[in-house]
């Protein structure tokens, strides 16, 4: 019940217009309602910000401290009105103090428990509505997809079953273990060579792994309340397929489990099958996970897609009537708002920018340049030797390894000092603290 009564009233809020039913019951799931006497602080002046506070009922006054000590009224908030959205996105210090002057009931939505919801919820944060100076426009948030439209709301992002990539995993093992078996053989022979059959042991089928993975991650399946999207993209052919199916022209969702394959049935999973009225734009989705929780969310979708224009239908007739009659129509009312304010800033080298601002807007900090030098120090000075051994062995005659077996060294030195470096840098350029 006293979720119920939270979803009640948060649904109604700007920042949250955008949310599905389910997504305001997860909002809801982590607000606190609090209640308050006549006299009591909600928020004090110089004090932490703890999140946002919407006021279910009762009434405060916002004040603050002047120079003479005495306490001046900078404004007041009435039931159905919130303070302190901005601290939702950023820490800071309160500067006015709120005194409740009657009898209040007050949902809190912590910013702490806020950040986790929406870094697990992607969903859920590119779909929340960030108040802007005019109320009467709104800046979305990060979009999940290439092509995703402003007014779109992301329900659902699938990608297919990791055994679809995770089944081919048997040719890196075959290949590594023929690799090992290989300097094996000749390790008392040849161990230069040996070596490196080793090494390349290691690097072809982590190579293949990374290929495989890759392919699985940048493919997926968007449900949103306008249409299906598949992003299907072959990195060895640089092919990038983007096909869609507006929801009002989904007529069939059918499911298939493969009858002889008895791992299906074992990690549920099997393809999804979307049909339309042309046989052109029929979408195929293999080994979906869970398929007819698949296939549930999108009729689900689609029947509510199709009410949601029969009632754009009334309303356009009904708006006609009343613009024919001569009457005014019905004027929305606004609730109390905050604004977010952003700094465009950038500190670093062009190619270690430690803060940049993303072209959403996003604020984005890496950890410190010499974090990075001390990711890559090691890798850069194997980089340099596999040279020098290469130039040893082709201009000093003395040097050990003089000939084709130091190129063939400093080749293979190289080769594991440049993939060395890669992870490295890669490391440092992808742990990222965003501010959204």
């Amino acid at each position: 019940m006293a979720e119920q009564f939270v979803q009640s009233h948060i649904r109604s809020l700007a920042l949250f217009a955008q949310l599905t039913p389910q997504q305001i019951g997860v909002i809801a799931s982590i607000v606190q309602v609090l209640r308050f006497d006549p006299g009591q602080l909600v928020v004090q002046e110089g004090q932490p910000t703890q999140g946002m506070f919407l006021f279910v009922g009762g009434r405060a006054i916002l004040t603050k401290r002047g120079s003479n000590g005495m306490e001046d009224r900078m404004g007041a908030v009435e039931a159905g009105q919130y303070t302190d959205e901005a601290a939702l996105y950023s820490s800071g210090i309160e500067t006015t103090s709120l005194r409740i002057v009657e009898t209040a009931i007050v949902l809190l939505l912590p910013r702490s428990a806020f950040v986790q919801l929406v870094s697990r919820y992607p969903e859920i944060r590119a779909n929340v509505r960030v108040q802007s100076a005019d109320v009467t426009k709104r800046e979305t948030g990060v979009k999940l997809f290439k092509g995703q439209r402003d007014d779109e709301t992301v329900l659902h992002v699938w990608r297919r079953h990791w055994w679809a990539v995770a089944r081919y995993g048997w040719i890196a093992l075959v290949i590594a273990l023929a690799l090992f078996v290989f300097a094996l053989v000749i390790a008392g022979s040849a161990p230069v060579l040996a070596l490196g059959a080793a090494g390349l042991a290691v690097v072809i089928p982590g190579a293949i792994g990374m290929y495989l993975y890759f392919e699985w991650q940048n493919d997926s399946i968007v449900l949103s309340d306008q249409r299906i999207v598949r992003i299907w993209n072959q990195l060895i052919g640089f092919e990038n397929t983007l096909s869609e199916i507006p929801l009002d022209r989904v007529l069939e969702v059918n499911v298939t489990i493969p009858p002889g394959d008895p791992l299906a049935r074992l990690f549920q999973y099997g393809s999804v099958y979307v049909r339309t009225a042309g046989e052109a734009a029929n979408m195929t989705l293999p080994m979906m996970p869970q398929p007819l929780q698949v296939q549930s969310s999108i009729f689900t979708q689609r029947d509510r897609f199709r009410d949601h224009l029969e009632q754009h239908k009334r309303d356009t007739v009904r708006d006609d009537v009343v613009q024919a009659l001569g009457l005014a129509p019905d004027q929305p009312q606004q609730t109390a708002t905050a604004h977010v304010s952003r700094h465009d800033s950038t500190i670093g080298l062009p190619f270690i920018r430690t803060k940049f601002v993303a072209t959403n807007g996003d604020l984005i900090y890496r950890k410190h340049s010499t974090v990075w030098i001390q990711g890559v120090m090691l890798p850069a000075l194997a980089v340099f030797a596999s040279f020098v051994v290469m130039f040893l062995s082709v201009l000093v005659s003395a040097f050990p390894l003089h000939g084709v077996i130091g190129i063939a060294a400093g080749m293979f030195l190289l080769i594991i000092s440049a993939v060395w470096f890669y992870f490295a840098d890669w490391d440092w350029r992808n742990d990222l603290f965003i501010i959204g």
